[in-house]
């Protein structure tokens, strides 16, 4: 049974989390921790203590799983790596500096980082990138679009940064939207547009656009449960590897496919 400390557990992924911890048979929620002064501090939900202090909240637990923001994970890392716990992150909106940060306490404790744990949305990195390869040079030009909630405080999402970084050569540019008159598309671009409305649990497209023919990519969340699974099945992975690099939700589908 692996013992599972949920950060940002009250929040409205956390709730899923928690969820989905305690409906898998292999997991249980000892823990959850949350921002100083939260109105929940000091309660219990499924037998869990909310609390600020992350010590406290992963004393008993073997995982830590954190879909907060960043500032709260990296208040997190010091702690567990401290205490020796493994750390799944899908919180998203990271620094070149703070994703530095997550680098090096891969080296100290098993840490798993994707901004999005569903398999659906790891299987598009996967095709869009088989895509991408067998169109090189065929004179497609790439745009990317991503729809979510009207919540959402980062923008491009992770997961579309994640598509940019796959799907890039090094040598393209990211142009967030287009106004005004910035003048014929460049060779090297690669457009990124950014929807936020309503309830849209999450949506990824990829187009690739020629003179004759336009090729798309969809990928569409209808449940944040998706998510919430994902990091359960991460933290499970998670509790029997071992430290040394920052692994992603590829490994852990990698492995449950063997």
């Amino acid at each position: 049974m692996v013992k599972i400390t949920v950060s940002g557990g009250r929040g409205i992924m956390g709730r899923l989390i928690c969820r989905a911890v305690e409906e898998s048979p292999d997991s249980e929620l000892s823990g959850i921790l949350e921002a100083p002064g939260h109105p929940d501090e000091g309660k219990e939900f499924s037998g869990a203590l909310v609390t600020s202090d992350t010590a406290e909240a992963s004393e008993e637990s073997d995982v830590i799983i954190d879909f907060s923001v960043p500032e709260a994970t990296m208040n997190i890392l010091p702690a567990a790596i401290e205490k020796k716990k493994a750390v799944v992150i899908g919180t998203t909106g990271f620094t070149t500096s703070q994703l530095e940060d997550i680098k090096t306490a891969a080296a100290e404790i098993p840490l798993l980082l994707s901004p999005n744990m569903s398999v659906g949305v790891n299987l598009l990195f996967k095709t869009a990138a088989m895509i991408n390869e067998f169109l090189k040079g065929l004179g497609y030009d790439l745009e990317i679009i991503e729809a979510h909630h009207s919540r959402k405080a980062d923008a491009p999402s992770g997961t579309a940064v994640r598509l940019f970084d796959i799907l890039s050569d090094g040598s393209q540019e990211m142009v967030n939207g287009r106004s005004g008159r910035p003048g014929p598309r460049k060779e090297k671009e690669i457009g990124m547009h950014a929807v936020r409305g309503g309830s849209i649990t999450g949506e990824h497209t990829l187009m690739w656009v020629g003179q004759q023919d336009r090729i798309e990519l969809t990928h569409r969340a209808s449940s944040r449960m998706i998510f919430a699974q994902g990091a359960v099945r991460a933290a499970l992975w998670l509790s029997n590897t071992e430290r040394g690099k920052v692994y992603g939700m590829e490994d852990v589908l990698c492995q449950v496919k063997k």
